[in-house]
């Protein structure tokens, strides 16, 4: 006798959870010499960030000033004056390019809203690309550390190795504002409002500006940029 055939099943089975690529989150280096930059850097002194002084560009995070090209294996977008950023388990550099030209002496403040970070990941931004002192770049890791690099047509250098950040929120879930104070012949950076060091340089003839996420591809990467403000120094 054949065995009966099971009865359909009427049950609903749900459709794949949509993964979250923007979560919110709570309230190595070319080393060719280049004669630009200062190789000094001077002794950390207890400098207050500026205040904010005419605001040089208006709405900075518009989508009319940036160029927003995910690539393959990564998520960005820019709405609502925030630019995100995500990638999961994927070693994929993933950079905003924006259309705003620094001038030669400014203050710039922006929010950065760590929502996942894995070993290996590196965040931060780039000011003056392409200017006659080359582009700097200041890194930022998941352990709480920054570094602060020159980068020249002929290679760069390396002006601050990875170090501590005093009032940094290092680990994700974390917020955090990163400040750059450029006037004159030096460049000082601060973090949550605590300044951090200053490095000399030779006077910019201004520049472009770029905000990133390297993902090193070891679990995922999230992250966001926000109430960005470029004013006079």
């Amino acid at each position: 006798m054949p065995e009966a055939t099971p009865a359909a099943s009427t049950e609903t089975v749900p459709p794949p959870a949509t993964r979250d690529w923007f979560p919110r989150t709570p309230s190595p280096v070319s080393t060719a010499t280049v004669d630009l930059i200062a190789t000094q850097i001077l002794p950390t002194a207890e400098l207050s960030a500026p205040a904010a002084g005419k605001v040089l560009i208006e709405k900075p995070f518009d989508t009319q000033n940036w160029y927003v090209l995910a690539p393959l294996g990564g998520r960005m977008s820019l709405d609502g004056g925030t630019l995100s950023m995500a990638a999961e388990s994927q070693k994929v550099d993933i950079e905003a390019n924006s259309k705003i030209v620094l001038p030669s002496q400014f203050y710039m403040e922006v929010r950065v809203d760590l929502s996942t970070c894995t070993e290996g990941d590196i965040y931060g931004l780039s000011f003056w690309r392409g200017s006659n002192v080359g582009t700097f770049v200041l890194d930022f890791n998941c352990r709480g550390q920054m570094r602060f690099r020159n980068l020249q047509e002929g290679g760069g250098r390396l002006l601050r190795d990875w170090s501590g950040v005093r009032k940094l929120a290092p680990l994700a879930p974390a917020v955090n504002r990163i400040g750059i104070w450029a006037i004159a012949d030096r460049v000082d950076i601060f973090v949550n409002e605590q300044f951090q060091y200053e490095i000399q340089s030779k006077a910019s003839s201004g520049g472009g500006l770029s905000l990133y996420l390297n993902s090193a591809g070891k679990g995922s990467s999230s992250l966001s940029f926000s109430e960005l403000g470029i004013f006079e120094p």
